[in-house]
């Protein structure tokens, strides 16, 4: 080859570079370290791409690069209910920090918590008397079954204490009633007097 034959493939050489140059068929992109490059191939997401300087084809494949460094914007607040019953103004997934509440909030936080709280209570009370009203009535069901228990009942009340004497009579059956204590009873004799 003579001087004029490598002119000529030199010139071709830089018409071609300079033609696709001037196609940009291919790019030079450069992912910084605060950045992570997302790399798709003919349309399709092909992986993550680490911080560094790449080449591509720019018909088939495609870098985005996506700042990764932490930024500070103003988001228009919205009003969102707690797990509490609560309106509050947030957003998901925000990190927020030092919230100072006003007045008129922080009562409406507290009556909402206050009025929650006895509303359980109401809750609880309410179960509690069911709960005593089924098991006296429960009671009444044995008790009816079985007439004999209400007068042990009463005689195991009476040996607990001491001091009361208590009369009691017989019904047809043979089985003893408790009619009252002896004092309904002295009192009941005994006529008021007129002073």
């Amino acid at each position: 080859m003579d001087v004029v034959d490598v002119i000529v493939v030199v010139l071709l050489a830089a018409v071609v570079l300079g033609a696709i140059a001037r196609l940009k068929l291919f790019e030079r992109i450069v992912v910084y370290e605060y950045e992570c490059g997302l790399r798709y191939d003919k349309g399709r997401f092909a992986g993550v791409i680490d911080p560094g300087a790449y080449w591509l084809v720019r018909r088939n494949s495609r870098i985005d690069v996506i700042d990764m460094r932490p930024t500070t914007i103003t988001i228009p607040g919205q009003e969102v209910i707690a797990a509490d019953g609560v309106s509050i103004r947030s957003l998901d997934l925000v990190e927020a920090k030092d919230l100072m509440f006003s007045g008129d909030i922080k009562k409406a936080f507290a009556q909402a918590v206050t009025a929650r709280k006895e509303g359980q209570a109401a809750l609880e009370r309410a179960r509690g008397e069911t709960a005593a009203l089924r098991n006296l009535a429960n009671a009444a069901r044995v008790l009816d079954a079985n007439p004999a228990l209400m007068q042990l009942r009463v005689l195991q009340q009476i040996g607990g204490t001491t001091g009361n004497t208590v009369v009691l009579g017989l019904s047809g059956s043979g089985t003893p009633l408790p009619l009252r204590e002896a004092r309904e009873v002295k009192s009941a004799e005994v006529p008021p007097t007129d002073a």
